[in-house]
């Protein structure tokens, strides 16, 4: 027994022995060392306000302040975070030291991409982190630390929608995560669906048991749960008045100035109103008081307000009186009762400009400029947008040459207004700009927030959603903090319920929408249309959602709410809306006869309407209610219009980028047709149809007002050895048009619009972390499966294929698709691609009209970038090797590397020079991407948000707005040999708007680009090998490419796809 007793004593010791060197080995990991440094760093502060996974501390948040630097705040453990980055130097191929860097970054408030030019350098890693986090998600499937983490890093880039769908994919795995719960509250706080978020704070607040954490939630609570008082218009501004009046009987001019910087609209409303007519003696407004001497209450306003904005309107109106001799105060009294005296009606808008223009006669600027900015208005409201735009004009002329702010900004606000209804959305935003500046400087936050409304809708039209919404949430806080009318507040969260309507997004269409209806019943104003708004878009997301008995009850209490509107109010323009709705709401609970009853109805207002995407909007909404009820004919004439008010609207577009943004916007219109058309057996219209929906923008770019070609033209340009594939892809399906010169067979994949942006989505995630190479051929066989078999009976073995994408396929390298051999696409043949069939027999005919000869080879390796400018981008050494080495295949070539290869030298040889070759860093914005070449000498390189003159040739950033006016009549082809510079901004309409575009736009018949950032080394090989056989074998850029990628796939360290398959030849081969 007491053998026994110590062989099991024995045994106990070394498993206790086991397990401790085990625990200490675990504390002493790079992981977990840089985590307990992480907790002592950030003890006292926490620099992000979400909340990381894991036993992080509820310090304090408070952010850096610009230009806040590592070490210049006591309250952060500056040794901790250097021992943190520290125990992680190394090793950052492995996932867990991956992971803490990742965690790290966030913590320290790096994990953003930010622009401030004070804040670069280390503080901007948002792309690295995320990186991180991604490769470390994909290795640790349904982690739910790791996604909310993921999250986090979302939300510090202000991702916000992305990160709450993270949040809530960490609670799916793990529902008392308290972190994603705090964090999707929070996000919910920060998207201002307060209602939600005061909801979700209330629940957590009862599960949380860290002391800390539980006060930040309480906190948290408290403010999403605390009333928003909504704003009397009219009690303030009496109180406002009284206490002006009080302030001027006692001749305090301080306790004036104070009153006027406060409610400074209020007062300058009654200076020019009441205060006005009782020094002219004319009747005004019972029951608001006026100072006994009315002319010296106006001088004490005047200056009041002079000090408060230094705004002179009121003063010059004072000044005016005080000169005016008896009779001529007589004259003025008359005209001023006159005016107000005249009703409303645009029958007697003529009187009301002559009265204006006698006002003027008289010397009376201030009435002149306030008449004809009232009539500009009125006639803007009646939708005589022409007229109000010359009398707002005719009052502008006037006011910006007094020292009148206020009065200018409100007049530019009004200009923007009218030109937006015309369809001049990018000059309304203009005009909307300088009227938030101007508010901004007299630090006026509610008319800001009006304004804030005006770009919003001029964006949502534009079709730019993610800028309208962040102007509207701009516009609701603005409100919220200064003067909270909740009746603006709550149009601001419907029109957001709308832009994710349209998005498809229902759960934050739903959650906004009910947001926007509880400010509504909430709001002070009565006979106001926003609860009509509210309730019938609540009806329809609730008949989206199944719920047709709560639809029809929301429904019906719009139209009650809209009722009881009119007895205020005659003449409501809320109708259109309401009835659309209504239609909306029948057709989702499958009662089409309402629907197309309310349809037609609205068809009829929608045409007497300025706006002409009001009629846009019932037509294609009517449409797909009509292809429902298989009244295909009908559907089609609806279609066909919408079409015709969409190039009319799109017509007015100057700027290319809201051009494509507004075809991204109307692309469903064609992708109905293209549907409808083939499930008649109308294939060549639906080519027609579906060719024109990807050539419009590109092919005006390419050839001015040259229209887009029909399918018999598109074959007449081709010759035998080249199969054109269009894709379609639909919300119904994939259609896959295979054109020949010989016909057309029409493929098609059970998969749609959503089911293809995952599965390229998840596919390109894997390639470009190099993932197992088993999943990602798995992956590669399926996509070719769904998207290359349908028509893979049809192709030619000998042709080339050129890919024309539609969609997510603009990002899906075709020739890495793996076929039913085993084979990668592009071992059995040569791929090309191109924005649509009618830019490709664009560049077929540059291609034969620049010739065969070689000519000049200009390689651009390595420039010497700003690396002040750009702390964040390494030298390109690989790069060097890279444009010598392919130069040297050319007899006349020139090479320019480091500092010769400035953006003035760059451009000026790009003029003459037959092929290019520019081997950069290729920088990736939302609008538009650049390359980064070396600044001139004396010069520094800037980001783009920095730059004040894009058009700049020796700052070194060479825009895609700058190449798009280089004349290049010798190029025949040019090569991005950069990281991703056939990315760009992607839009539904037309495709990726990238560094190839303009160089297509100019004229350029063959472009070679990638698709996203590859290891230069390999790159270099790549490229060096492109230009060999292109110049041994005299072949095209297409088969060339084919050649140096099969090298590359022999090549065992190379063979992965992620080292070549990221370049595509676009144009003619």
């Amino acid at each position: 027994m007491r053998f026994r007793s110590k062989i099991i004593l024995l045994t106990a010791a070394s498993i206790a022995i086991a397990l401790l060197c085990v625990w200490v080995s675990a504390r002493n990991t790079p992981s977990a060392r840089c985590a307990r440094a992480m907790r002592k760093a950030f003890a006292r502060r926490r620099l992000v306000e979400p909340r990381l996974s894991g036993d992080v501390s509820a310090a304090k948040y408070w952010p850096r302040a610009t230009g806040e630097r590592n070490g210049s705040r006591g309250d952060i453990a500056e040794d901790s975070v250097k021992e943190a980055y520290s125990a992680i130097a190394e090793n950052k191929d492995d996932t867990s030291i991956q992971y803490a860097r990742a965690r790290l970054l966030i913590a320290d408030g790096k994990a953003k991409n930010d622009k401030d030019e004070n804040d670069r350098g280390e503080d901007n890693k948002g792309e690295e982190a995320l990186d991180y986090i991604r490769k470390v998600a994909a290795a640790r499937p349904g982690d739910a630390e790791v996604l909310n983490d993921l999250g986090v890093c979302l939300f510090t880039n202000n991702r916000l929608e992305e990160a709450l769908k993270k949040f809530e994919e960490a609670l799916t795995y793990d529902p008392r995560l308290l972190a994603a719960q705090f964090n999707r509250a929070l996000c919910h706080k920060r998207l201002l669906f307060r209602n939600q978020s005061a909801t979700e704070f209330t629940e957590l607040e009862k599960l949380e048991k860290d002391k800390g954490w539980l006060e930040e939630v309480s906190a948290y609570k408290r403010e999403t749960s605390a009333a928003i008082e909504d704003m009397d218009e009219e009690a303030i501004r009496t109180k406002a008045i009284a206490g002006f009046n009080d302030a001027a009987s006692r001749q305090d001019l301080d306790a004036a100035t104070k009153l006027a910087d406060e409610q400074f609209e209020s007062l300058l409303s009654y200076g020019r109103g009441q205060l006005y007519n009782a020094c002219l003696g004319v009747e005004s407004r019972k029951g608001v008081p006026i100072p006994s001497n009315p002319l010296d209450g106006m001088k004490m306003l005047g200056a009041a307000l002079f000090n408060a904005k230094k705004d002179r309107m009121i003063l010059d109106l004072w000044q005016h009186l005080a000169s005016l001799s008896e009779s001529q105060r007589d004259i003025e009294h008359q005209l001023r009762d006159e005016y107000l005296k005249i009703p409303l009606g645009s029958e007697i808008y003529p009187r009301i400009r002559g009265l204006a223009r006698r006002f003027l006669d008289i010397g009376n600027k201030v009435a002149f400029v306030t008449a004809l900015a009232g009539l500009g208005n009125a006639e803007y409201k009646q939708g005589e947008s022409r007229e109000a735009l010359t009398d707002i004009a005719e009052a502008q002329s006037v006011a910006e040459k007094s020292e009148w702010p206020w009065q200018q900004s409100w007049l530019y606000g009004v200009t923007a207004q009218a030109i937006s209804v015309q369809g001049q959305d990018l000059l309304g935003i203009d005009y909307c700009e300088k009227a938030i500046a101007g508010y901004e400087r007299l630090h006026l936050p509610a008319p800001q927030a009006k304004i804030f409304q005006t770009t919003a809708f001029a964006h949502q039209r534009l079709g730019d959603f993610e800028k309208a919404i962040a102007e509207f949430q701009k516009s609701t806080e603005l409100f919220a903090s200064s003067e909270p009318r909740l009746e603006e507040i709550a149009y601001n969260c419907v029109a957001v319920a709308e832009i994710y309507q349209q998005q498809g997004n229902h759960e934050l269409a739903l959650l906004a929408v009910k947001q926007a209806h509880s400010y509504a019943m909430d709001a002070v104003k009565t006979g106001s249309s926003t609860p009509v708004q509210s309730a019938s878009l609540l009806a329809v997301e609730q008949a989206e959602a199944g719920r047709s008995d709560l639809a029809q009850q929301s429904i019906g209490e719009a139209f009650e709410s809209e009722r009881k509107k009119n007895k205020k109010s005659e003449g409501s323009s809320n109708n259109l809306e309401l009835l659309i709705r209504a239609a909306e709401t029948s057709a989702k609970t499958n009662d089409t006869n309402s629907a197309l009853g309310f349809y037609n109805d609205a068809e009829k207002m929608a045409a007497l309407s300025e706006n002409r995407q009001d009629l846009l909007t019932v037509l294609r909404s009517r449409a797909q209610v009509l292809i429902g009820a298989n009244r295909k004919q009908e559907a089609e004439a609806d279609l066909r219009r919408a079409l015709i008010e969409a190039e009319m609207y799109r017509s007015r577009i100057t700027n290319m980028t809201y051009r494509s943004s507004f075809l991204a916007a109307t692309q469903d219109v064609f992708d109905a047709l293209v549907s409808l058309y083939l499930s008649e057996g109308r294939s060549e219209e639906a080519f027609d149809f579906c060719e024109k929906a990807h050539a419009r923008t590109m092919l005006e770019q390419l050839a001015g007002d040259e229209q887009p070609l029909t399918l018999k033209a598109v074959q007449s340009k081709l010759s035998g050895d080249i199969n054109v594939l269009l894709c379609s892809v639909t919300s119904a399906g994939v259609n896959l048009f295979l054109v020949k010169k010989s016909g057309m067979d029409v493929g098609r994949s059970d998969l749609n619009s959503d089911s293809v942006a995952v599965l390229v989505g998840d596919y390109l995630f894997d390639l470009r972390n190099k993932g197992d190479i088993g999943v990602l051929s798995a992956k590669a066989s399926n996509l070719y499966e769904k998207l290359i078999k349908p028509i893979e009976p049809y192709l030619d073995p000998s042709a080339t294929l050129c890919i024309v994408p539609d969609k997510a396929l603009h990002f899906l390298p075709f020739s890495a698709l793996i076929d039913s051999s085993g084979h990668y696409f592009v071992e059995t043949r040569t791929l090309i691609y191109a924005p649509s069939a009618s830019v490709l027999t664009k560049c077929l005919d540059q291609a034969k009209a620049r010739g065969t000869a070689v000519g000049k080879m200009l390689a651009v390796g390595n420039p010497a970038f700003d690396a002040k400018a750009y702390p964040n981008l390494r030298k390109l050494r690989d790069s060097e090797d890279e444009a010598r080495d392919s130069a040297k295949h050319y007899r006349d070539s020139l090479p320019l590397v480091n500092a010769e290869a400035t953006e003035e030298r760059v451009r000026e040889e790009m003029k003459t020079a037959s092929v290019i070759h520019i081997a950069s860093h290729c920088k990736v914005e939302a609008g538009s991407p650049w390359l980064v070449l070396a600044p001139s000498p004396g010069r520094s390189g800037r980001d783009r948000a920095d730059a004040g003159n894009k058009d700049d040739p020796a700052d070194g950033n060479l825009y895609l707005d700058e190449v798009y006016k280089l004349k290049l009549q010798n190029a025949k082809l040019v090569v991005l040999s950069s990281c991703e510079s056939a990315l760009g901004r992607y839009y539904r309409g037309e495709g990726i708007v990238s560094l190839v575009r303009p160089f297509i736009a100019a004229g350029v018949p063959q472009v070679v680009a990638s698709l996203w950032s590859v290891d230069s080394s390999k790159t270099s090989t790549l490229m060096t090998n492109f230009h060999k056989f292109r110049t041994e074998r005299a072949i095209g850029p297409g088969d060339a490419l084919r050649e140096a990628q099969r090298r590359m796939i022999d090549d065992p360290a190379a063979s992965h796809p992620y080292f070549w398959a990221a370049f595509i030849a676009v144009g003619s081969n």
